[in-house]
């Protein structure tokens, strides 16, 4: 609920939310601007929404969690317009922080036993999964600094990053903590 809370905040008018239960805040329960909220399990129900029905749809670390994730990414396929966007985020777990703690622990990073992310999304399962149904807009690597920095070698990673003339794209890329895909439903 938080999320369309911030939404609400920044103008956004007529806010759709669904999730595995009702976790919302009370601030998020009163929002006007949430005019339908549904529970449902994204691995295997419908979406109660008619085809076509959203012009944006937004995941943050959703697919992850789900025991059947291309279920959701159909549904989402089909309640979404042509031309609409649809935008994930995941963990990055081809990043070097990633790489680093499985070779070292032999566990992927935010893929523990303490959290319930159990779906994994190399760059090719993305390919294979989610673009056969949308088209990449834009992809941009999230980074958490204090981490970067609490590294071995963090200043001189940190200044990398907030640092044009290093490559800050590639170097998102290589360390970023998060991906997060725009992708667009083709018309």
């Amino acid at each position: 609920g938080s999320f369309c809370v911030a939404l609400s905040r920044v103008g956004f008018q007529a806010l759709y939310a669904v999730d595995i239960d009702d976790y919302r805040s009370e601030e998020a329960r009163s929002t006007p601007p949430i005019l339908d909220f549904q529970v449902a399990d994204l691995s295997f129900d419908a979406l109660r929404w008619p085809d076509g029905f959203f012009d944006l749809i937004t995941a943050w670390c959703l697919l992850p969690q789900l025991e059947n994730p291309h279920h959701c990414i159909r549904e989402v396929h089909r309640v979404l317009r042509p031309g609409g966007l649809f935008v994930i985020s995941m963990p990055h777990i081809t990043s070097l922080f990633a790489r680093k703690r499985f070779f070292r622990f032999g566990e992927v990073e935010r893929y523990t036993r303490e959290n319930d992310h159990i779906s994994i999304f190399t760059p090719a399962l993305v390919h294979k999964m989610i673009m056969r149904y949308f088209a990449p807009v834009a992809v941009h690597y999230f980074t958490d600094l204090d981490k970067i920095r609490r590294g071995r070698l963090g200043f001189l990673k940190v200044t990398g990053l907030t640092s044009e003339w290093f490559g800050r794209r590639k170097f998102e890329e290589w360390f970023g903590h998060n991906i997060v895909y725009v992708l667009e439903k083709p018309c």
